[in-house]
């Protein structure tokens, strides 16, 4: 697996996790995970307070355009998912665009170079929306996030098709192990509403993620 595969790859899992689309995806939900997102990048980032009010309003406003994505899925099942997953990336790409012009090209450096936090962070705020996560269920859920992604970015940090196939099959078991782990974790922090949401929309992901790969190999 080349690096623009293994970017899908975990990519994926965030532009995906928009399909499920059971929670509500209200304006209280938008405004926790955009205050909880900008207090990552407060600490993080070392912004200032002119700098935070710009970011929450940044943030707030991805959110907002999440959530219009994410609509027109609820209000037409058979809407094209393909499309869809474009602009929520478009959406994740006009964030990045008016953040750069907000922070300090130190600061944008060090945000560019947080992919892998980023990547997490973007599964958590879609898993907020999807599944109306409490405060306290964010940072739990963030975590584990994080963990999973650190773990994959390591694995596929490797020329996956240059490798001898013994070889790729332990990476697709090691890769299998990681996301495995990821949902026990996630099962212990959701409620039973939250987690039949989340299970239900895992075999769907899966073969997005396969249909997605094989595009990438041509």
């Amino acid at each position: 697996m080349n690096r623009g595969m293994g970017a899908a790859a975990i990519a994926l899992m965030v532009w995906t996790a928009a399909f499920g689309l059971a929670g509500a995806a209200d304006a209280t939900v938008a405004e926790k995970m955009a205050s909880h997102q900008t207090d990552r990048m407060k600490t993080d980032l070392g912004l200032s307070a002119e700098q935070v009010s710009q970011v929450l309003e940044i943030n707030r406003k991805e959110f907002s355009d999440f959530q219009q994505v994410m609509g027109k899925s609820k209000s037409d099942p058979k809407a094209d998912r393909k499309a869809m997953i474009q602009d929520a990336l478009a959406v994740s790409r006009a964030r990045d665009a008016e953040l750069q012009k907000v922070l300090t090209p130190q600061q944008w450096q060090s945000y560019e170079a947080g992919k892998p936090e980023r990547t997490a962070e973007g599964m958590t705020r879609l898993m907020t929306v999807q599944l109306d996560l409490t405060g306290d269920q964010i940072g739990r859920v963030e975590q584990i996030n994080m963990t999973a992604v650190h773990g994959l970015t390591s694995t596929m940090s490797k020329d996956f098709q240059a490798l001898p196939k013994r070889e790729k099959i332990r990476i697709a078991r090691e890769m299998k192990s990681i996301l495995d782990a990821r949902e026990q974790g996630l099962k212990g922090i959701l409620t039973a509403e939250q987690w039949k949401t989340h299970e239900k929309d895992q075999e769907e992901m899966k073969e997005v993620l396969k249909e997605r790969l094989e595009e990438q190999k041509g």
